[in-house]
This record gives C-alpha cells, sequence and structure tokens, in this order.
C-alpha cells in the first residue's frame, strides 16, 4: 500500500514550510511500524506537492490503476486521524478498484476527503499486424 506524503505543507508558512511530513511520517511509524500495516508492506513516500493548499497537511492513499483519496487538514499529533488513515490505506489496497464510497474508511476521516481521482483501467495492448510492404 502507498500512502503519499506531502513533503511541502505548510507551503505558504515559511518558517515550518516542510514540517508537516516528517512528523506524518513518524507518526505513522509510532502509530504501526516502520514497515508493516497488518503484515503489508507499508510504502510511505513524500512528493513535491498533492494540491490540497491552501488547507495543508495533506496526504493520499493510493495505488496503480486504483481510485487516488486526497486527504487534508491533517495533524499528525491526532493518533485517531493516524491509526484511520493505516486502516483506510489497507482498505484500499485489498479493494478492487479504492472506491472511497466501497471502503470502510472512519467516520472522522471522511471529513478530510479533499479529492477522489478515478483512474482509467488498463487497457489491453493493441495488437499489431505486419507493416504494409512498400511497392515501388
Amino acid at each position: 500500500m502507498t500512502i503519499l506524503i506531502c513533503g511541502t505543507c505548510p507551503r505558504y508558512d515559511r518558517p515550518n514550510r516542510g514540517s508537516f511530513g516528517p512528523r506524518m511520517q513518524a507518526a505513522l511509524v509510532a502509530q504501526n511500524g516502520p514497515e508493516e500495516v497488518d503484515g503489508r508492506p507499508l510504502r510511505a513516500r513524500f512528493v513535491q506537492c498533492l494540491g490540497g493548499c491552501p488547507n495543508h497537511g495533506v496526504v493520499a492513499i493510493d495505488a496503480p490503476f486504483k481510485t487516488r483519496i486526497r486527504l487534508s487538514g491533517l495533524d499528525p499529533g491526532d493518533a485517531l486521524l493516524t491509526g484511520a488513515i493505516l486502516r483506510a490505506a489497507l482498505a484500499h489496497e485489498q479493494s478492487h478498484d479504492g472506491d472511497p464510497d466501497e471502503l470502510a474508511i472512519a467516520q472522522a476521516l471522511r471529513p478530510h476527503i479533499s479529492a477522489v481521482t478515478t483512474k482509467r483501467r488498463a487497457s489491453p495492448m493493441p495488437t499489431t499486424t505486419a507493416a504494409p510492404q512498400c511497392t515501388q
């Protein structure tokens, strides 16, 4: 499972710029250990921006070919929300398409959903035919 953490939050608070990411990563590790969540590998990656400005404290739950769920206004000091993020990421990983309406997302976390991005399903590679021969 992948949790993307904004590495620039709070973007417009110059003295604290970039402080959210390390604090959120530390909170996730403290909540459930650095490597796994319920036996599944946890991949927390810092990204430059998740587009949640000016509502800083942004994390996204994402996976290939699944819906991306962006959460904003998060506080790494809130253990209830941190645990809910981990459980939502696990549910997302185990789901077919990551649709937040089908996931068991904690009620306390739902107001923090700031964007839901549905991705296109992978389409099979087109079959190719032999190139036409030139007749000159």
